[in-house]
This record gives structure tokens, sequence and C-alpha cells, in this order.
């Protein structure tokens, strides 16, 4: 695995598993943007599973909020570097489900930072890692990594989801995954009888999807805890 996914601050396994007690999503014009900004459709509202995750993120989202706004400093600057360099700005909330944007924290399989990136991923993407300086910890050069690794995912997979799910699980993995089951169709990949992908991937790109859908409605519904003025307040 090219990168570890550090899923344990936010619970997301756990949450997922509470999907038997999760409030009916929220499903509107807003959530159907969201998912096309990673390329997926309408249709995967209609699959249980997804929208059982989907659920479970809006049932916990106050604490959600608590967790943003214990690290969302670096968000505005994420956000608007994803802008300019044609990067959904969605995928904010892999790095949410990779760290809780916190520049510190740390994985056991010694992956670091916002955007959890294992050494020798970072020195590949151009990142100091050595005994005196770790550039992982650094907001903008680990974020400028990230991007310049999801547009070369991107080229190999041509669909936002799938860069995200190579993120987690690895591009030549997800690349075989698509082999046997014969097509991209992200409702197939997560399909939870064929198991194309392991578990924690599974759960990984509908905890990112989940996120991304329910910050973006909170955006879209005026709320004063408008994600990106709650980020630069603690500026």
């Amino acid at each position: 695995m090219i990168f570890k996914s550090l899923l344990q601050p936010l619970s997301f396994v756990c949450l997922l598993n509470l999907s038997l007690y999760a409030a009916p999503p929220t499903i509107n014009s807003t959530s159907l943007k969201t998912l096309n900004a990673f390329g997926v459709d309408a249709d995967f509202l209609t699959n249980r599973a997804n929208t059982d995750a989907l659920g479970s993120v809006q049932q916990t989202f106050d604490k959600l909020l608590q967790h943003y706004d214990a690290n969302g400093v670096f968000i505005p600057t994420i956000k608007n570097m994803l802008l300019q360099a044609n990067v959904p700005i969605e995928f904010l909330f892999l790095a949410m489900a990779e760290s809780r944007f916190s520049a510190r924290a740390y994985s056991v399989k010694r992956a670091v930072g916002i955007w959890q990136f294992m050494p020798k991923t970072a020195k590949m993407l151009g990142l100091k890692v050595n005994t005196l300086v770790d550039e992982r910890r650094d907001p903008i050069k680990s974020t400028q990594a990230a991007i310049t690794y999801f547009k070369m995912l991107y080229k190999q997979t041509h669909q936002w989801y799938l860069v995200a799910m190579a993120y987690n699980y690895g591009l030549r993995r997800v690349l075989e995954a698509i082999q046997v089951a014969g097509t991209d169709n992200i409702n197939v990949l997560l399909d939870e009888g064929k198991k194309y992908l392991p578990l924690e991937t599974r759960h990984y790109i509908r905890s990112i999807l989940s996120l991304a859908i329910a910050f973006n409605n909170l955006d879209t519904e005026g709320n004063k805890a408008y994600l990106l003025n709650r980020g630069r307040a603690k500026h």
C-alpha cells in the first residue's frame, strides 16, 4: 500500500457499523452535485450500504464539526490550492478522513501529516524526509505533493473516485480490481458480496463521499457553521 489511511481519529469504521441506527440521508441537488465532482452519478444513492454510510455521518455530524474546528486552520489554503490545480475541492474531505487536517497526525505505519504520506511516497513526490526535516508536516508543501499525486493517478484512472480509491489501496491493486470486476462502475466495485476491494477501501471511499455531501449541504443551507468561514476564523 502506497499510502496509509488514518481512519481511526474519526472512527469511520465504527460510524459505518452504526448504519442500522442512522437517520435517513439527505438527498438533494447539492448531494448530487457533490457526487458528480467525483465522477459518481445518482445511482450511488440507490445502494443501501452507500446511503447507510451517509446517514451515519449525518447522525454524528455535530461531533464531526468539533473535529473540524480543532484542526480546520488549513482548510481555506487547501481549498484554494485544489481550485487552482483543477482538482475537485471535495478532495478536502480525503484529508479530513486521513488526518482531521492535523499536520501532527502520525500513524503506526509511519504515515505523517495532513495527507498521511508514507516516507517512500513523500520522497517520490519531492518532499524532504530525514532526521532534520520532514516536509510531510508542512501543510503547503504536502498539499502540493498530494495534488501532484492526484493528477498522476487521474491520468491513469480517468475518474476522481478511482483516484481516492487508489490513494488508499494503491493504483495497481485498484486497476486489478477493475479488471476482475470487468468494469470501473463504483457500485460494482463496492459490491459487498463480491468484495473486489478490501473492507477498508470500501469504507474509505464511502466516508469521503459522505463527508463531502454532509459538509457541502451545510454550506448550501447557509448554516452559521459555514465551513470556509470556520476555517478562516482560526487565522
